[in-house]
């Protein structure tokens, strides 16, 4: 049987919880091992030690915007392109990722000590910077908008009417106190959540360009399509989103993600696409905190910008590189897990060359550094675990000089092309100055992660390492 991404995460969330020992507020939701189909690990052992470990998974063939980062509560089976649930699929376990699941504010000793990675860098508003943590705007509030909370200058006009749409999760009335009150997370609050906001189409159309803006006090963000309207909101005590999986959209750990900056598409990616299905809702996989003294809102824009289909030659796929599910990094210890991918499966007389597009690491605040090669060339260098920067590989993007000596994100410029047999590799460096031993899971402060996702043309890459 083959894996897609989704699979594999979804199975990573259920051993995440279950292997590590991570606390959460809420028991998992049947995670027994024999509910969930065994996974072809078998060359995906944890290294510990520095030494790389292949964790090849056999990836599907994912179409255009398949391969998202967090499933739904939908039932999958691998083998249907696009990522489509079958009928028959076996059901697939999943952990409570409840709206109470992460209440407890880290110590002031804990988050200062954690504190390994330099202070955030200053954004450059100019050219193809794909993530930012700062609007690259002068207007403070370009949406006018009064929400009565921080943040406001993050809000996303939306597109012409004549260039795509936009899908809001927050508020639609900021004077209707009790709609707000839905959306606000308290002061010293960490929780990892679902949502759903309905996307305004009837009928499918193909988008080349998506814009993410979030509010401070969001980690990660990882969507899912689901099929029909449902009411919008948070969702409580929810293990995914009510409907039918038909798709998926990736997401984003930045507060502000725009995958084609400036709306410039590379010559070599003219033709790209991805479908958006009509009557669908975006259900978001939301992990926010609030380690303020305030209470914050927590609110989402996304823009899609429209292309013909006729005009769609190539598609992208998502990849994810799931590592270290059994991580155990003791008190005041230093450890470096490194995992890799070799590619295989290209089709090296395709009209297009196989190409990484995009890659994103995936930590907390124990991973201070965070290092990806292709074969023996460093082509991403991350210093900021609270904006892991998000970069593109293309003939226009100028991305940073890779430096490791001066402790700064950095990345290859460049068209990247694969071939069979190449290896994608990343490795984090773990510093745990906290009393606790630190295991895999969601918590910001008392847990880690240690994934790699990206998207590729041509080169599927997934796997999956316990």
């Amino acid at each position: 049987m083959r894996y897609s991404v989704t699979q594999m995460l979804m199975v990573s969330m259920v051993c995440g919880v279950a292997c590590s020992g991570s606390e959460q507020s809420e028991p998992l939701a049947s995670a027994k091992a024999d509910e969930s189909p065994a996974l072809p690990v078998a060359a995906a052992a944890t290294s510990e030690s520095g030494q790389a470990r292949d964790v090849n998974a056999s990836p599907a063939s994912m179409a255009a915007g398949s391969g998202a980062l967090m499933p739904n509560a939908a039932t999958m089976d691998s083998t249907k392109a696009m990522g489509m649930p079958a009928a028959n699929a076996p059901a697939m376990a999943m952990p409570a990722m409840t709206m109470a699941a992460m209440t407890t504010m880290p110590t002031m000793t804990t988050m200062a000590s954690t504190m390994n990675a330099p202070a955030t860098q200053a954004d450059d508003c100019s050219g193809f910077v794909v993530s930012r943590s700062k609007p690259c705007s002068s207007n403070p509030n370009p949406c006018n908008i009064d929400s009565g909370y921080p943040g406001d200058e993050y809000c996303l006009p939306p597109p012409a009417a004549d260039e795509g749409i936009q899908v809001h999760f927050g508020p639609r009335d900021y004077a209707d106190k009790t709609e707000v009150a839905s959306y606000v997370i308290k002061a010293g609050v960490e929780v990892n959540g679902y949502g759903l906001a309905n996307v305004p189409l009837k009928d499918m159309r193909w988008y080349n360009r998506v814009v993410y803006h979030m509010r401070p006090g969001s980690h990660h963000l990882i969507n899912t399509l689901v099929s029909g309207q449902p009411q919008e909101g948070f969702l409580d005590n929810a293990l995914g989103c009510p409907g039918e999986q038909v798709g998926s959209l990736g997401g984003t750990q930045n507060l502000i993600y725009d995958s084609r900056p400036n709306g410039i598409v590379p010559p070599e990616n003219e033709g790209v696409g991805y479908s958006l299905p009509g009557d669908t809702s975006i259900c978001f996989n939301f992990h926010r905190y609030n380690f303020t003294d305030q209470d914050q809102l927590s609110e989402i824009w996304v823009n899609f910008y429209f292309v013909d289909e006729a005009s769609v030659t190539q598609r992208a796929e998502w990849g994810a590189i799931i590592g270290g599910l059994a991580l155990s990094v003791g008190p005041r210890e230093e450890k470096d897990l490194t995992f890799s991918y070799t590619f295989t499966g290209i089709d090296e007389k395709a009209p297009h060359p196989a190409r990484l597009i995009q890659l994103m690491g995936h930590r907390h605040a124990s991973d201070y550094h965070y290092e990806a090669w292709l074969n023996d060339l460093l082509i991403y260098d991350s210093w900021d675990w609270r904006e892991s920067v998000t970069v593109n590989f293309d003939s226009l993007t100028k991305n940073p000089e890779v430096a490791p000596a001066l402790m700064r994100d950095g990345a290859f410029s460049g068209v990247l092309k694969v071939k069979n047999g190449d290896v994608l590799k990343y490795t984090c460096h773990i510093r745990n100055e906290t009393d606790k031993t630190l295991r895999w899971g969601n918590q910001l402060y008392d847990a880690e992660m240690c994934d790699l996702f990206g998207q590729a043309v041509g080169a599927p890459f997934a796997g999956l390492n316990p």
